[in-house]
């Protein structure tokens, strides 16, 4: 099937790894991501510079239902549509239809998200029900959200089904103040 891959213990060696990092990341305060950054980019002393005018106080979080117990493949698109979602409700095409640009206001939440760590979060909850309660939440604080709806040509059975949330970017304390109580993936 196009886009999945079973039993290839290579990849599943690279998510293991993969979701290990982002666990350390998780977890680092801003000091100790800042000093990462900093030795990290000594290393490699010809690239450009991260500015130290950068805002690291907006983040996404992305919510994912429990209950559906998806395959680890299909979390990880699911959660890839939200994040991007999030971009995509941007995009304003061309009068002609050419072409098109991201609309992303300067000093926007989004705008300080992708000039900053770019930080997402995945966290769960237990059901579709608690995922429209916290996107009613959020919707109510005028926080971007982005609602993704599987088609479910590949798993659900045939059936459309609501996955995921992405709630921002938007400030830590606005996003902490919905998501704070659910647990990391």
């Amino acid at each position: 099937m196009y886009g999945e891959c079973f039993n290839c213990e290579i990849h599943k060696k690279y998510s293991e790894a993969i979701h290990d990092v982002f666990e350390q990341i998780n977890k680092m305060t801003d000091e100790e991501w800042k000093a990462a950054i900093k030795e990290t980019m000594a290393k490699y002393p010809d690239e450009p510079k991260i500015p130290s005018s950068i805002d690291y106080n907006y983040k996404q979080v992305i919510v994912v239902r429990k209950d559906l117990n998806m395959r680890k493949g299909k979390l990880a698109a699911q959660v890839a549509h939200a994040s991007v979602g999030s971009l995509t409700k941007l995009i304003a095409y061309d009068e002609d239809g050419d072409g098109m640009s991201l609309n992303i206001r300067p000093h926007s939440p989004m705008w300080h998200w992708l000039n900053g760590r770019f930080v997402k979060i995945v966290v769960s909850c237990e059901n579709e029900e608690e995922l429209f309660k916290i996107k009613l939440d959020a919707d109510n604080l005028g926080i971007s959200t982005v609602l993704i709806t599987d088609a479910g040509f590949t798993e659900f059975h045939g059936v459309p089904t609501n996955t995921c949330l992405a709630i921002g970017p938007d400030t830590i304390e606005n996003i902490d103040s919905i998501t704070k109580h659910l647990k990391l993936m």
